[in-house]
């Protein structure tokens, strides 16, 4: 009576621990690949948050430029004599800046 009681535990527990093995392992919706799958999801946040902190270093580099560029093309304009429109020329010689520096 008591290998019998015995054989059955142990069938139990290999049933057991075979069905461990397969959530654990071998199932579709296995511990492993949930696991694995979270840990994929949280790298996944973790370059989409390094892309948006570099998209927002460029953007404001871009606008930098920008602004830059805007004011490197005012200056050659100035340089050629250009001016932009309804503004007006005061020319001023030689003569009258030197007087006024002279005051």
């Amino acid at each position: 009576m008591r290998r019998k009681k015995r054989t059955g535990l142990k069938i139990i527990l290999i049933i057991i621990i075979i069905g461990l093995i397969w959530f654990l392992f071998i199932d579709k919706y296995s511990l492993v690949k949930i696991i694995k799958g979270k840990i994929q999801i949280k790298q996944t946040q973790n370059l989409i948050e390094t892309y948006k902190e570099e998209e927002k270093k460029l953007k404001v580099e871009k606008d930098r430029l920008e602004r830059e560029d805007e004011k490197i093309i005012e200056k050659k304009a100035r340089e050629l004599g250009l001016i932009k429109k309804g503004e007006t020329i005061i020319r001023i010689s030689e003569e009258e800046k030197e007087n006024q520096e002279g005051d």
